[in-house]
């Protein structure tokens, strides 16, 4: 199977305006992301248009099939999760 087609592992974090990505394996691996934001009580309410890599990678944009990725592993990560955690894509 084609490695663009196989989501990649993550791991989600969030600070009161911060959603940080972690990802642990596929096109990804061992990348950081940060998503602009607001905590919400039950979630995360997440700006995409603000996506961007940490360091060392902070200058490389962000297409939108690599949005479409990352949003769809997050979302798989979150949907298998069993905390009840949402997050809203404005």
């Amino acid at each position: 199977m084609n490695e663009k087609n196989i989501l990649s592992k993550v791991d989600v974090f969030f600070s009161s305006d911060l959603l940080i990505v972690k990802f642990l394996n596929g096109r990804f691996d061992g990348r950081k992301l940060g998503i602009k934001g607001e905590a919400l009580s039950c979630g995360f309410d997440a700006y995409p248009s603000t996506m961007k890599w940490a360091k060392p990678f902070e200058n490389e944009l962000i297409n939108d099939e690599q949005k479409r990725h990352i949003l769809e592993s997050i979302n798989e990560k979150i949907n298998n999760c069993c905390t009840g955690f949402k997050i809203i894509w404005e």
